[in-house]
């Protein structure tokens, strides 16, 4: 994602290893109700929506369930014709998953996200988010749900967004594939200038884009987790 030669970024929940992959495949057509190949992941380690410790399973009303197949395009499933459910980790078939199923949903204009931890594709996540904003579409974290890391990026491509009491938006810096965070490069690194201008293309000032760029980065480690207080949220106008 990052414009540096052989540096790729990751805003995921935590680092890639804690991923514990239970079974793969990438068609990139919609998911049939009755076909068990899309990839499923669960979490060994993921960071309590309560703490900074890790060893917490993601809640049960956030995981995916069979009865969420029927209409399922990777990390999205239709929960009517107008609303799309979000539930899990965005990769780099999840553009062409998105793509499908506005073929097939296209009077779809919401995305609820119900639990999304991050990215394994940075690059991917933004050519998504990029997506979403280009089809108008609005954007909501309900009560009980949780973006985290690259899925805090998908929740401000909505065209509207909005984040309902309880609902929770985390943040933390980036690392690239050498273990290198955010903080060990220059200001003026070409590095940050991606997802700066993803952000003010999203909405925000310059100013602002810069700032809300650097508060990710400072307020947890990659290892870490930020959840944004309500007040933080208004700071940053993004508690529509």
């Amino acid at each position: 994602m990052p414009n540096k030669p052989s540096t790729h970024a990751f805003r995921t929940i935590t680092a890639l290893m804690s991923l514990s992959i239970l079974a793969v495949s990438a068609p990139a057509q919609a998911d049939d109700g009755n076909d068990q190949s899309y990839t499923t992941i669960e979490y060994a380690n993921v960071i309590d929506s309560r703490s900074n410790n890790f060893g917490s399973a993601i809640p049960a009303e956030r995981r995916t369930t069979n009865t969420r197949r029927a209409h399922r395009y990777g990390p999205f499933y239709i929960i009517d014709e107008k609303t799309v459910g979000l539930d899990n980790v965005i990769d780099s078939m999840s553009p062409n998953r998105f793509r499908a199923m506005m073929a097939a949903w296209p009077n779809v204009d919401t995305i609820k996200i119900v639990e999304c931890p991050g990215t394994v594709d940075d690059e991917a996540n933004l050519v998504l988010a990029r997506m979403i904003r280009s089809a108008g579409m609005r954007t909501v974290v309900p009560s009980n749900g949780s973006a985290r890391s690259g899925g805090v990026e998908l929740f401000l491509a909505g065209a509207e967004h909005r984040a309902e009491p309880g609902a929770e938006l985390g943040v933390h810096s980036w690392i690239d594939e050498n273990g290198r965070q955010a903080k060990d490069y220059p200001r003026n690194d070409p590095v940050h200038q991606e997802y700066i201008r993803y952000y003010i293309d999203m909405g925000f000032s310059p100013d602002k884009a810069r700032e809300f760029y650097a508060f990710t980065n400072a307020v947890a480690p990659h290892d870490g987790i930020h959840f944004m207080t309500r007040q933080e949220l208004a700071h940053f106008n993004i508690a529509n």
